[in-house]
């Protein structure tokens, strides 16, 4: 990819926005969107998507004004759960579970609402009501895991810091994975 598409810093807002100080795992990325729309061009793909798509109501370019390239995809607040549907009988089942947010910053929200519309027109036709739900404003879209962790990141007054948040600012990606936690939970401890 040439570097007129490449990413540039991180919004750090979209980090500490995140309504728990309990991280345990984050990927943070920015991006230019025309260069997602170059890279399926690059491939011959982009008649294929577009025909795809303009049955759907967007197309290609929708796809790539539909965001400004923030993207961030955090997991906390590991806990165990438990389910109903035990293994076998005598058993009890423990689940992890946890809260999560998948956000993207809006670029363009006329075309972002075309691509929302079609998702809601293909959940309506599967017969399906959808599971997910999302909450955006004019500048952020965002799904989590429920509606009250979305509207509480989307609301933006959580403020948290995080140790690791320090060697993301400037980068255009940040990758972090609370390992101790993670086997800590599975092992009990």
């Amino acid at each position: 990819i040439p570097s007129k598409y490449m990413g540039s810093s991180l919004n750090m807002d979209m980090i500490k926005n995140i309504p728990s100080q309990d991280v345990f795992g984050l990927l943070a990325v920015n991006f230019k969107p025309a260069g997602l729309v170059e890279m399926i061009k690059l491939t011959g793909a982009d008649g294929l998507v577009n025909s795809f798509t303009q049955q759907m109501g967007f197309n290609l370019d929708d796809v790539g004004k539909a965001t400004n390239g923030d993207l961030l995809l955090a997991f906390s607040d590991l806990k165990a759960t438990s389910d109903s549907a035990a293994p076998a009988p005598g058993f009890s089942a423990a689940f992890p579970g946890m809260n999560y947010i998948f956000s993207v910053g809006i670029g363009d929200k006329a075309s972002l609402q075309k691509i929302l519309d079609a998702v809601k027109k293909m959940g309506a036709n599967s017969g399906e009501d959808s599971m997910i739900h999302y909450v955006m404003n004019d500048k952020t879209f965002a799904i989590g895991s429920s509606p009250a962790f979305a509207n509480e990141y989307l609301n933006g007054k959580s403020n948290h810091t995080y140790d690791f948040a320090d060697k993301f600012s400037g980068h255009p990606a940040g990758f972090y994975v609370d390992i101790h936690k993670i086997l800590s939970f599975f092992s009990g401890s």
